[in-house]
């Protein structure tokens, strides 16, 4: 069974379904250190404060071509998340501490990627010290935002 693009295939069929919770029990996994979140696509307006506490070890996070108007809170929580899409949406204001953790916390992992262009924020509007916490200057992605 797999979960493709918003809609449950088997091996026989595919049927639409509207998902409001996954869950993944009783499969034997023995590792999900690199777990991937794939929720790009929708029409999700925001993420609940506390909803992404559920998955601490998450390393990417696909929350591309939505409705979003703020990075979802928990964001920088997530000390082992190293990808990071939120490009395409309606992000108009990126906080200093919406990607990184606040000493004394630390990222396990830095992040490798973070896209926030074809948003309203205004690259001059967002601190550096926002991003304290990627590989290289080469990591995130911000562009020019038109409607």
């Amino acid at each position: 069974m797999f979960l493709i693009s918003g809609q449950y295939r088997t091996s026989n069929s595919i049927l639409s379904i509207g998902i409001l919770q996954c869950t993944v029990s009783t499969n034997n996994l023995l590792d999900v250190s690199d777990f991937r979140l794939g929720l790009g696509h929708n029409k999700i307006k925001e993420v609940e404060n506390g909803s992404l506490a559920y998955i601490p070890k998450v390393r990417e996070i696909h929350l591309e071509n939505n409705k979003l108007k703020t990075v979802p809170a928990g964001i920088s929580d997530l000390r082992y998340l190293q990808v990071l899409f939120l490009h395409s949406n309606n992000i108009g204001k990126v906080d200093v501490n919406d990607f990184c953790p606040m000493p004394p916390k630390m990222k396990k992992s830095l992040y490798s990627g973070i896209s926030l262009f074809g948003n309203p924020v205004k690259y001059w509007e967002i601190q550096p010290a926002t991003f304290r916490c990627i590989l290289g200057r080469n990591s995130v992605q911000i562009g020019n935002f038109r409607k």
